[in-house]
């Protein structure tokens, strides 16, 4: 059986993907990868941002998150300080033995958990996998949209300009035609993010991924503010944990759980 380490090491091997351009994409220090990878969680930060990296990391990689955090609390519990390389993880039950005789599915089918919850049938199984997915199709369809709109209006003022008709006549009663387009002005607003519940939230620009407002863990009863022009993109470890506002007015989360990455856009006015 493998440990986290060799599991988290397994997966980036078999995706391709470098130390550096995980540590790029998660915003991690590529020491605290490699220090997860060799199963090594002495390294000096607290444990609140020890789950928040192990749960980004596992997100990355599209494997098992929940099953993973499972098996670092046991890891905890097992060692006190949850800095064993040599803690073997999992438990294999009869049917999980057979069900890996059956089909070879790597990290998929490897030191599964049986939570009726999380696993309500064999079609779930991809549901995180899938989750961020659906997310960023739901996202381009509503700018596709919006940008139809914008087109449509736009074309609709244009030809209407190039008619017989005068558009907009002056005070002298001169005909005068419009011919641009209009100006759309982002304007400044406070976004508030407050926690009931200790999570790692990391926040930037849309258009600048290098440069994040903020990356750190939000303390339970904790808020930040923050004065924003334009989109910013969220990540959070834990959602239901956060409270969020902007412009004052508080942003409803439904009943989304866990790990999420979503775009907030300025109120509208």
């Amino acid at each position: 059986m493998k440990n986290i380490g060799e599991k988290l090491e397994q997966a980036r091997n078999a995706k391709g993907l470098t130390i550096k351009e995980i540590a790029h994409a998660t915003k991690i220090r590529a020491e605290f990868l490699s220090c997860m990878e060799k199963n090594d969680f002495s390294y000096n930060m607290p444990n609140v941002y020890k789950r928040g990296f192990l749960r980004l990391f596992s997100d990355y990689l599209k494997l098992n998150t929940e099953e993973i955090l499972r098996d670092y609390s046991l890891m905890e519990e097992a060692n006190g300080d949850g800095n064993s390389n040599a803690y073997v993880l999992g438990r294999i039950t009869a049917q999980d033995a057979q069900s890996e005789s059956e089909s070879v599915e790597s990290m998929k089918s490897e030191d599964r958990f049986e939570d009726k919850d999380y696993f309500a049938k064999s079609s779930s199984l991809d549901f995180e996998a899938s989750k961020y997915r659906y997310i960023k199709l739901g996202a381009i369809f509503v700018a596709v949209v919006l940008l139809v709109v914008i087109i449509f209006y736009v074309g609709e003022r244009l030809m209407r300009g190039s008619g017989s008709e005068p558009m907009n006549p002056d005070l002298n009663g001169t005909p005068t035609t419009q011919n641009s387009a209009p100006t759309l002005v982002v304007n400044e607003f406070e976004l508030s993010i407050g926690a009931v519940g200790e999570t790692y939230i990391t926040l930037y620009y849309e258009n600048d991924t290098t440069n994040p407002l903020f990356a750190g863990a939000l303390h339970s009863g904790e808020n930040k503010k923050f004065n924003i022009k334009g989109n910013v993109m969220l990540k959070a470890t834990d959602v239901e944990r956060l409270k969020i506002a902007k412009g004052g007015k508080e942003v409803s989360m439904g009943n989304r759980r866990g790990p999420l990455q979503f775009r907030i856009t300025p109120p509208a006015q």
